[in-house]
């Protein structure tokens, strides 16, 4: 049975608090969220349930990586304009997270390089700052097309950061967050 108004298990006043609780837990305070999948995790494992145990390692799992993505595009959105370097000879610049720009230094100077495909031109180029200039509420949600871009650019960054130079970011490329566990079993 839901746990709603509509289904009559609880009040409007009481389901405003489980609310208030979900979203503080996947904004602020994961352990409010991911600590009961824990402990009923391992309360199944106790009494020999394993596969049930199981079933809630992947869902602490499920959650855990549902987190670190939108911390990733919160991160990248937060920082502003980012000019980067890689290599010696080739450069990139976001906007929000999204690529804006990409070059390659040559003997004949700066090349603008194509950038790729627009995954969704009817989508805005930037998104509307909700909470003054910063372009982003932590934890907002973004249209299709922007979250592949920021999957695309987060995995483009995690795969080069090696040979990556920050050049300029308006308000830094670090996440506000502690880490998250690991639910990944143990080999």
């Amino acid at each position: 049975m839901a746990t709603c108004p509509c289904a009559g298990q609880t009040n409007a006043e009481d389901y405003a608090g489980i609310a208030a609780k979900v979203r503080r837990g996947l904004l602020h305070e994961p352990q409010l969220l991911l600590g009961p999948l824990e402990q009923k995790m391992h309360s199944l494992a106790a009494a020999e349930r394993f596969e049930e145990a199981a079933e809630m390692r992947d869902r602490a799992a499920a959650l855990t990586s549902a987190l670190r993505r939108q911390r990733r595009f919160d991160m990248l959105r937060r920082a502003g304009r980012v000019v980067v370097e890689f290599g010696e000879r080739s450069g990139a610049e976001l906007d929000h997270g999204r690529l804006v720009r990409a070059w390659t230094i040559t003997r004949q100077g700066i090349t603008p390089l194509a950038l790729p495909l627009d995954l969704d031109p009817a989508a805005p180029d930037h998104l509307v700052a909700p909470l003054g200039d910063d372009h982003s509420e932590p934890g907002q949600p973004v249209p299709k097309a922007m979250a592949d871009e920021l999957a695309c650019v987060a995995a483009w960054l995690d795969k080069e950061a090696g040979r990556i130079r920050v050049i300029h970011s308006d308000r830094g490329l670090a996440s506000l967050y502690p880490a998250l566990p690991s639910y990944v079993p143990a080999a």
